[in-house]
């Protein structure tokens, strides 16, 4: 009997993660709960508004974490958890509270009723709402950031703890001791619901250069300049105005750990072979010699993708990683705390929870000490001091840029917030390097992509051929 309320608790949470999948897709969306159609059955498909849609998936969550543990371990690890439960809850809240869903104009002019993507008028309590959500799963006191500052050898990393997240189901990672010499779950102690796979090096083979993938051959995931530009110095400051001087042709160096553990560039290395010790330099540069990883020939960008793949792996390799990609971690649990209580209370609120000094401050500064930014003589890891509420907006806005690169956030994010007009409709860059017959090197400029931006793209639009089937299906704003 225990068993079959554990499943039916771990359907309800799937269940409603799909229908959360859907509702930041395509707004309000038919609900359609318990009932099941047979084939002749007039099926409902007229679409529930945004807030009915929010209450239900709430609604859903809370009922299967009264039956779910806080955490499972051992075989069940992986499991849909009480956790998992609050932290869809807290996404979907803070989704409710930003500017595209709590009362914007957008697509009031068209046919589409307001209600349908969103709420009609702005509430400011949501934003309240979002930050009490966020908090609940900051109380249960079970997650952490895992901040580690040496390799699997003990040498010096400053931001190992980063990296190590995206390869928790190791046993290496998952038994390492953070900084404090202390385990609490290792790698995992900030992975509250995340995707884990059988051992593989599908990561490696998809976003490694020709030379380190699979089939030797092109793939795919390719970084703009635009987002490599935006990783700081390890001072927390940007390329532009740091103590450390950038360099274009060296850009891993004296630089925000994130970037390396996110960006493949020209001299970087990579795994050679399964010796896990050998490795070789990625040359992306042009010139006599050039290589198949060269830019325009492997790369559109001059960059290629890390993030999420183990250094000790090759996308070709006999003994493959086991990888795991986080849905929801406690790092973005902390960022959305921080946008909530910046948008309600403002930038200089802070409290302590469970010992846990929270806040916009502290919770930008935690997350850059895990990433192994230098803290600085004043102790603010590059942060502006007395920030303004839209400055604060946009520090936060830019390190869940940089902190959740390729995670799958940074469309929709952009879109919440409604800055995608500016973010995403302009012309992107990449770096072409030229290597001389002396060796030297040079780099340039060049563009890649022009993006064009129009407002049909905050929503999806409903398929076709499902809209035609019924006069109740209305169709998103600006795809009539």
């Amino acid at each position: 009997e225990s068993t079959k309320i554990q499943y039916k608790a771990e359907a309800r949470f799937l269940r409603a993660w799909y229908y959360a999948m859907m509702l930041r897709h395509y707004g309000g969306v038919p609900l359609l709960g318990d009932t099941i159609y047979e084939v002749a059955d007039d099926m409902k498909t007229k679409r529930d508004t945004y807030a009915d849609c929010v209450k239900y998936i709430v609604d859903e969550c809370e009922l299967a974490a009264k039956d779910l543990p806080v955490v499972f371990s051992g075989m069940n690890n992986g499991r849909a958890t009480a956790g998992a439960c609050k932290g869809l809850i807290s996404r979907i809240r803070l989704y409710e509270a930003s500017k595209l869903f709590n009362g914007s104009d957008f697509g009031t002019s068209t046919n589409c009723p307001k209600e349908l993507i969103g709420h009609p008028n702005y509430d400011k309590e949501r934003w309240k709402t979002a930050m009490d959500a966020a908090r609940a799963v900051i109380n249960l006191g079970t997650y952490n950031l895992f901040i580690r500052s040496k390799d699997l050898n003990g040498k010096a990393e400053p931001g190992f703890g980063f990296y190590v997240v995206f390869q928790a189901g190791d046993t290496r990672n998952a038994n390492l001791t953070d900084d404090d010499g202390k385990n609490n779950n290792g790698a995992f102690a900030g992975n509250i619901l995340d995707r884990k796979y059988q051992r593989e090096s599908g990561h490696e083979a998809a976003y490694y250069p020709p030379s380190g993938s699979h089939s030797g051959t092109r793939h795919g995931g390719y970084i703009y300049k635009e987002l490599a530009d935006a990783f700081p110095m390890i001072d927390g400051k940007p390329i532009d105005n740091s103590q450390y001087t950038f360099d274009p042709l060296n850009p891993a160096q004296n630089r925000d750990p994130r970037f390396n553990n996110t960006v493949i560039y020209d001299g970087a290395l990579v795994p050679a072979d399964d010796t896990y010790s050998a490795t070789t330099v990625v040359n992306t540069w042009i010139g006599v010699g050039q290589t198949s990883d060269a830019v325009y020939q492997g790369t559109a960008t001059g960059f290629y993708v890390r993030k999420g793949c183990d250094r000790l792996c090759k996308g070709s390799t006999w003994n493959p990683s086991r990888h795991n990609d986080s849905l929801i971690r406690y790092a973005d649990i902390l960022l959305m705390y921080a946008e909530a209580a910046n948008e309600y209370h403002g930038p200089d609120f802070e409290e302590t929870l469970g010992g846990q000094q929270l806040g916009c401050y502290p919770i930008l500064k935690l997350i850059r000490k895990r990433a192994g930014i230098e803290p600085g003589a004043d102790g603010m890891y590059g942060l502006k001091k007395n920030m303004t509420q839209k400055q604060m907006r946009q520090a936060i806005q830019e390190e869940r840029r940089l902190e959740f690169a390729f995670e799958g956030h940074r469309f929709f994010d952009v879109r919440r917030w409604m800055i995608a007009p500016q973010t995403e409709s302009k012309t992107m860059h990449g770096i072409e390097i030229t290597r001389a017959t002396d060796g030297t090197k040079t780099w340039k400029e060049f563009d890649v992509r022009t993006h064009v931006w129009r407002p049909a793209m905050y929503f999806f639009p409903i398929p076709y051929n499902e809209t035609v089937k019924s006069k109740d299906l209305l169709q998103n704003p600006y795809y009539n």
